[in-house]
């Protein structure tokens, strides 16, 4: 590695801002009498820090990332939600069986796949009583556009399909 393009520590800067803070609360018993001279040295940190998230990538994108991350954690409830989740064996099978596509036939979007329970119980994981479906047929499915039986008979067609791909594999 050329001499000029050095790498800095990961604990760095970690160690520079602790060094910082300790700094700051022994000058501010001192602050009092010495108002200037501690506005300048704010100004120099000010500066100091200035300079590096322009100058350092790594260093802007820890501070922005740990801003974010503490934004994230203020903002948003760590709570999972009051209903259960399907099961991750279930929920592998079930994309398995449609093959991590939408489950309506003539439906060609590419989008990542929801699990649906047909029944409307989210209790019920039972494999028949679960479709995969894309965002959007997801929201048609919600808002009635699809019925009970429609989306049954495109899990029958699925699973019908899926076993006999079974079959011909072994």
């Amino acid at each position: 590695m050329p001499k000029g393009q050095r790498k800095v520590k990961e604990g760095f800067w970690i160690a520079l801002a602790f060094v910082a803070i300790i700094s700051f609360a022994l000058i501010s018993d001192w602050w009092t009498e010495n108002s200037t001279i501690g506005w300048i040295i704010i100004g120099i940190i000010l500066a100091i820090t200035a300079f590096s998230l322009y100058r350092f990538p790594s260093f802007r994108r820890w501070i922005f990332g740990t801003a974010k991350k503490t934004g994230e954690r203020i903002v948003f409830e760590e709570e999972a939600s009051s209903r259960e989740p399907v099961p991750t064996r279930t929920r592998q099978n079930v994309l398995s069986r449609a093959n991590n596509r939408c489950e309506r036939q003539d439906c060609r979007q590419v989008a990542k796949p929801h699990i649906h329970h047909i029944d409307g119980n989210n209790r019920n994981n039972n494999y028949r009583n679960l479709i995969v479906l894309c965002p959007n047929c997801h929201s048609n499915a919600h808002s009635g556009v699809f019925t009970t039986s429609q989306l049954r008979n495109w899990v029958n067609f699925s699973w019908e399909r899926y076993k006999r791909n079974q079959r011909t594999r072994r």
